[in-house]
């Protein structure tokens, strides 16, 4: 069924490729922002994304808003949206779509204040859920608010709208008012009516996605009562209370086990970076000033820096590793794919704020970029702060690295290749920490032969060391 991917509701203006929230233009006008570039450009603080796409944090007014931006629109990213009824749009237009619909029934989204595109860039900007923790952050969750969560669940389907990443992280609660904030509409899809197993589906991954010491059965049971009450007045086809909780459960026990699973429910740092002249270079807060200058910029780049130590301010050492890479085939695969390429540098980068987002000891990320010009080389670099190693891992030391395998595959990373005395793991004070990030592999779903064979690496490298 078609929807108004970028189609105005009633008193809304459209300025170029923009839509503007009705009572929120004059005041986004007052501080300059009309245009698509004028939301594009806006300088902000990176905390989360990925290569193409990011959430940058941003003051307006006084005001806290997010703005996400896609860098490239990609051609697959459109077709799947006119494939979901959307229209040939970008995932910003479409989860802008998902969230004046929400508007409309009065449901819990983040409040949008614009979204549109611009030479090929896209963006959604949604003003911040003030006061608001994220439902897995809690000590437990009250029945009170199960049944709260379980009645606007039931209001969402109601509405059409199928949200497949109902995850406890994309949960915010207001700690006053225990009002709901849901984040992350970019896969939602409009329906006529919602099936029973998206239902399910849905249920079950919130379920998964939290731990029993925050959402104890009791609490549970409350929330899928909530959501059936509120279901069948809509849908009166919906099973008893009893069969859907086993239904839900079932599918919910099966979810948890899945290794992206399982990290959703570990709770991670937060991070923030910031970006400079656009994301050619992409550095945490604290050396950022470092290397905002041009010339610094252009040290970062050349190939001659290659291995060579940086100061920066605190005392701190930088490691660089600068890649160039001349091969078009790699990035004209990515580009008919409809996929954003990365280098291995930014790979590599993306590992390392992995690793730390998720409490494990390695070498830290500073910063990051990369350049990529049509036909011309493109080159990228990391820059990072390595870890200080006591000795390597000896055979004393088999049961803790065993265990610190574990950690890493619950967070999606294998060994790359055999263990050595020179990495990828070492001991730090009495520590086991990544002593070479190179010899890991960051993946969606660690495989049980993946670990397996870890193990077995572990294995026989202790039985040779001393």
């Amino acid at each position: 069924m078609p929807v108004e991917a970028l189609r105005l509701g009633r008193g809304a203006k459209r300025t170029g490729n923009v839509v503007l929230r009705p009572d929120a233009r004059e005041w986004l006008a007052t501080h300059g922002l009309e245009r698509a570039d004028d939301f594009l450009q806006m300088p902000g603080v990176v905390v989360s994304g990925h290569v193409g796409r990011n959430v940058s944090r941003i003051a307006i007014g006084g005001r806290t808003a997010y703005v996400k931006r896609e860098h490239r629109i990609r051609w697959r990213d459109r077709y799947r949206s006119w494939l979901m009824g959307f229209g040939w749009s970008s995932m910003s237009a479409r989860e802008g779509a998902v969230l004046r619909r929400l508007d409309k029934f009065d449901l819990p989204g983040p409040r949008w204040l614009a979204f549109g595109e611009s030479h090929g860039q896209g963006f959604l900007l949604v003003e911040a859920a003030e006061n608001a923790v994220e439902l897995r952050s809690l000590p437990e969750m009250s029945t009170t608010l199960a049944e709260r969560i379980g009645n606007v669940a039931a209001r969402i389907h109601a509405a059409g709208v199928h949200q497949p990443d109902l995850f406890a992280k994309h949960i915010l609660v207001n700690v006053d008012s225990g009002q709901l904030t849901i984040l992350d509409w970019q896969r939602a899809r409009h329906r006529t009516r919602i099936r029973l197993q998206d239902r399910i589906r849905s249920l079950a991954s919130l379920r998964a996605s939290i731990e029993k010491g925050v959402l104890d059965d009791t609490a549970w049971f409350h929330l899928l009562g909530a959501y059936l009450a509120a279901a069948k007045i809509d849908d009166g086809s919906m099973p008893p209370l009893d069969l859907f909780a086993r239904q839900v459960s079932s599918r919910g026990e099966a979810l948890a086990n899945r290794p992206g699973m399982k990290s959703q429910r570990i709770r991670s740092v937060a991070q923030e970076l910031i970006r400079i002249e656009g994301e050619t270079v992409c550095a945490i807060r604290s050396v950022a000033d470092n290397l905002s200058a041009p010339a610094t910029i252009k040290w970062l780049y050349d190939p001659r820096n290659q291995g060579l130590p940086i100061p920066l301010s605190g005392g701190r050492i930088g490691m660089i590793r600068i890649g160039e890479h001349r091969r078009l085939l790699g990035r004209t695969w990515a580009a008919i794919r409809g996929k954003n390429w990365r280098a291995p540098e930014v790979k590599a980068a993306r590992l390392l704020f992995h690793l730390e987002r998720f409490g494990i000891p390695a070498p830290r990320l500073l910063a990051y970029g990369q350049i990529v010009r049509t036909l011309k080389r493109a080159r990228s670099f990391v820059l990072f702060e390595t870890t200080s190693t006591t000795r390597p891992l000896a055979q004393v030391d088999r049961e803790a690295a065993r265990l610190f395998l574990g950690r890493l595959h619950e967070v999606g990373c294998h060994l790359a290749g055999p263990m050595t005395a020179d990495g990828p793991l070492g001991i730090s004070g009495n520590e086991v920490v990544v002593s070479d990030f190179s010899g890991l592999c960051l993946t969606r779903c660690v495989t049980g032969d993946q670990v397996r064979r870890d193990l077995a690496r572990l294995d026989t490298y202790c039985a040779g060391a001393r």
